[in-house]
């Protein structure tokens, strides 16, 4: 019985981090979108710099949150460990 309850919260803990996973995917492609959308909007029109594309915006949002300490993914990854260490 006990081998069986540890299995099913393994097995819901998975399906938690896939979902938060897809979730954190999903934020990163939507902002990088808008990122796009907004720079040709008001960028090109105000200097001389020319419009991007959704892979350049991509790389510009994962160099910045990066760089800043504020990328999502990178977050969650060090909160997971921290807590990790505690346990033990």
């Amino acid at each position: 019985m006990k081998l069986s309850l540890k299995k099913a919260f393994l097995n819901h803990s998975n399906h938690r981090q896939q979902r938060g996973f897809l979730k954190n995917l999903g934020f990163i492609l939507v902002f990088s979108y808008l990122a796009m959308w907004l720079w040709n909007s008001f960028v090109p029109g105000v200097s001389q710099l020319a419009a991007i594309t959704y892979w350049q915006a991509l790389g510009f949002l994962l160099l910045v949150g990066f760089l800043s300490g504020r990328l999502v993914i990178f977050s969650k990854i060090s909160h997971r460990n921290n807590h990790q260490l505690q346990e033990n």
